[in-house]
């Protein structure tokens, strides 16, 4: 078993970390698309579908099946999160509204992929793991101040399965935690080199705007 001060953790816990921040990165992308057909920000069907297919790969490398759900839940209330507070801040200033709808079935064929990579992350920690693999709490933490303040509250949400320690806390309406832009901010950017070149600024200690 690894202690929490173990190198190969501290690698787990950022590769991990990497795979979160990408996601939380695509849900802008998810958040235009629903914005300009008019769809909800929840889409439970789809939810309850990959839930499942986590629960039984999961099953399938020997992770705690439950866990794991819990953690990939934490990713759609991370995501709801996002585009919630995405959609708040188009309702509150038109002008800054997206105009450009992008292919939300690539972008969702891109999110599957990472659920593997999700999962792959999850299963080669040699811990329990609701106890692991973002124990580095300094890792994620430098991780979250570099993203704007919308992604960053995201990124805690995301993240908040793998830091408990005993009883998990009650868990909150993602739709109703989420921050409401000014128009101050930035309008996101979603295509596939904007994603990767705002996961590298991460990366690298740049602040999203």
């Amino acid at each position: 078993m690894l202690s929490p001060e173990s190198p190969r953790l501290s690698h787990l816990a950022e590769t991990l970390t990497d795979l979160v921040v990408e996601r939380l990165l695509l849900a802008d992308g998810v958040a235009v698309s629903k914005f300009l057909t008019g769809s909800s920000v929840d889409d439970p069907a789809r939810e309850e579908r990959v839930l499942d297919d986590v629960r039984n790969r999961a099953g399938a490398v020997g992770l705690n099946q439950d866990a794991a759900v819990a953690f990939f839940r934490d990713q759609f209330d991370a995501s709801k999160v996002v585009q919630a507070g995405l959609f708040a801040r188009w309702a509150a200033d038109p002008d800054v509204a997206p105009t450009s709808r992008p292919d939300l079935d690539g972008i969702r064929d891109r999110i599957d992929r990472l659920t593997g990579r999700l999962l792959r992350a999850l299963g080669t920690a040699e811990c329990p793991l609701r106890t692991s693999v973002v124990r580095s709490e300094g890792l994620a933490e430098t991780v979250a101040d570099r993203l704007d303040a919308l992604h960053r509250h995201a990124f805690h949400v995301a993240t908040r399965s793998v830091r408990r320690r005993a009883t998990p806390p009650s868990r909150p309406s993602a739709t109703t935690d989420a921050p409401v832009w000014s128009s101050r901010d930035v309008v996101p950017q979603v295509g596939d080199s904007a994603v990767r070149s705002q996961l590298r600024g991460v990366r690298s200690g740049r602040r999203l705007s």
